[in-house]
């Protein structure tokens, strides 16, 4: 299946980013800096049906290596990440992880383009938490729940979203790239 969008100049101009290609609308996440981004909404969204889809590029290999996420609670609605670990990519909220690849991100030096659907409304379980991966569906878990039919999830709530860290909690900063 191919992804929309997946022609991206960063996916064809893959073996240019070696040579020095800049990357337009990217930001650098560096955990020594502490840096990462956040913007609290004033209305809540859709949390059961969202899409969040960019480039990724890790700089170091680190164990809990978040980077998107959003909580108001300690429980599975209020809470949902993205993070990184030992390689696998987990898609998880408080304590719980919905998804978590056997497929393993460990290079570096790749850029990778990440999908991720959610839609809860959809009656067959497998299907209310999608990832690809460069427009791969990625089908093998670990790791493998799937919320129930109409759950509302963390994301979209009128709370800080944050980019680079871990909850705003300052101690799981992200080692990498993001883009678009």
């Amino acid at each position: 299946m191919i992804v929309p969008g997946s022609a991206n100049a960063l996916l064809l101009a893959s073996a240019a980013v070696a040579g020095g290609y800049q990357i337009e609308r990217s930001l650098r996440f560096n955990s020594a800096d502490s840096a990462y981004l956040s913007r609290t909404f004033g209305s809540g969204g859709n949390r059961k049906t969202w899409t969040w889809a960019g480039w990724v590029k890790r700089s170091a290999l680190t164990a809990n290596n978040y980077f998107f996420g959003c909580e108001t609670a300690t429980t599975q609605s209020g809470s949902l990440y993205f993070s990184f670990d030992a390689g696998s990519f987990n898609v998880l909220s408080f304590g719980f992880f919905w998804r978590t690849t056997t497929a393993v991100f460990r290079d570096p030096s790749a850029w990778m383009h990440l999908v991720v659907a959610v839609n809860t409304t959809e009656a067959t379980a497998n299907n209310r938490i999608r990832i690809y991966f460069n427009g791969v569906e990625q089908t093998a878990f670990s790791t493998l729940n799937n919320p129930t039919q109409n759950a509302d999830l963390g994301i979209n709530q009128s709370a800080a979203h944050v980019i680079g860290d871990y909850k705003l909690a300052g101690n799981l900063f992200f080692n990498g790239y993001l883009a678009d």
